[in-house]
């Protein structure tokens, strides 16, 4: 039997569920075939001073972890409410064609649902757990629609199998170490999926910021359709590129921070509301600065409103001092969100917003300008 802690990197994985769940606010876990916990992100105190605590409720915890998982089909998920009264849903994880452990979110109730207190009042009596204080840490769970989770466990889904790949590269690897060439080819295949797993983790970042501003849904992806254009136009390396991508992918994650009543508000913005949003790359960076994606993605998220000369912000940087990545996504953010309705006018359009970046050649690099005229005439812009 395969050990699922020694196949796959768990503080990794760790790493990426602690980011996901800072992100979502979504209680992630990793555990093996046999119920013990390799990765856990958000658990609620409900939970870990409850719940895990009191032995008959825990055996209600470990029926939830181990047979109300069973039989699930490999690539695909299932919700049930546990023996506790919280909702879980799991997706089972392979190595080759053995099942080895589960990825779990759970500890939540569906935001259209009304909780059931009196059944949490009857646990408190059951168990002998301060009444108060259970209730209270039993509300306290997070809500969130079905939609929400189902769209989080597509991409658990895949993360999964993802991890599973992973794993099963490095248990062939470990059995064939004397075979160099393999072992490369396993390495090779290991980092192509990382990098893949790194996309779907940046694309799925983005898409929770969207979340909260239906008026921009789509524009982390826009941005880094036309930065990916632009970038091949210019003649950057494939680093450079996928750099660029990703950074993109992110570069408005920093709008976290900012009410959603500000992001969606129809009419001009106060002078003070202005410059919660001119604080965005600052709190992109903070987010990001932490994750390591051998990139200059955090850098990118805070360079991205800076302008040549020097009049844009956080830090007026001008020149070559702004990294050319940031330069790259700097233009085509401006496009994309001329070009696309906001709370506040309708959609600009394409030709306007070319206009905008071709008649402030002081503002944008000129190289990215001229690859964006290119693309324009050429008629390979399309947002």
């Amino acid at each position: 039997m395969v050990a699922l802690g020694e196949v796959i990197d768990v503080p990794a994985v760790q790493g990426l569920m602690s980011d996901f769940h800072t992100l979502t606010g979504l209680v992630v876990a990793l555990l093996d075939i046999d119920g013990h916990v390799l990765v856990s992100a958000g658990w609620q105190d409900v939970c870990t001073k409850f719940h895990r605590v009191h032995p008959e409720t825990l055996a209600h915890c470990r029926e939830s972890d181990t047979m109300l998982t069973q039989g699930v089909p490999r690539g695909e998920f299932r919700a049930y409410t546990c023996g506790n009264g919280l909702t879980d849903v799991v997706t089972p994880l392979f190595v080759g064609d053995m099942h080895v452990g589960n990825i779990f979110s759970g500890q939540f109730l569906y935001d259209d649902e009304e909780p059931d207190v009196t059944f949490f009042e009857r646990q408190a009596e059951r168990y002998g757990f301060d009444h108060d204080d259970y209730v209270n840490a039993a509300m306290s769970v997070p809500r969130f629609s079905r939609e929400t989770i189902n769209t989080f466990m597509r991409f658990y889904v895949g993360l999964t199998e993802q991890i599973a790949q992973s794993g099963y590269s490095n248990l062939v690897l470990s059995q064939r170490v004397s075979e160099l060439r393999d072992a490369e080819n396993g390495l090779r295949t290991t980092n192509e999926r990382l990098e893949r797993l790194l996309r779907s983790i940046t694309g799925t970042m983005g898409k929770v910021v969207e979340a909260r501003d239906p008026y921009t849904q789509g524009h982390e992806t826009g941005v880094a359709k036309l930065s990916v254009l632009i970038a091949q136009e210019m003649g950057l390396s494939e680093d450079e590129i996928d750099t660029i991508e990703i950074g993109a992918l992110v570069h408005d994650i920093g709008k976290l921070a900012v009410p959603a009543e500000i992001l969606t508000k129809p009419g001009r913005l106060s002078a003070v509301e202005f410059d919660l949003i001119k604080a965005h790359p600052e709190s992109g960076y903070e987010i990001l600065k932490g994750i390591d994606f051998g990139r200059p993605v955090a850098e990118i998220a805070l360079r991205h409103h800076e302008r040549m000369d020097g009049s844009g912000y956080p830090g007026g940087l001008a020149g070559d001092d702004i990294l050319i990545a940031a330069r790259v996504v700097a233009v085509a953010d401006v496009i994309e969100a001329m070009a696309s309705h906001r709370p506040y006018r309708a959609a600009l359009g394409l030709d306007v917003a070319m206009a905008e970046i071709v008649g402030h050649p002081e503002k944008f690099d000129s190289d990215v300008v001229a690859a964006c005229e290119r693309l324009y005439a050429a008629g390979k812009i399309e947002l």
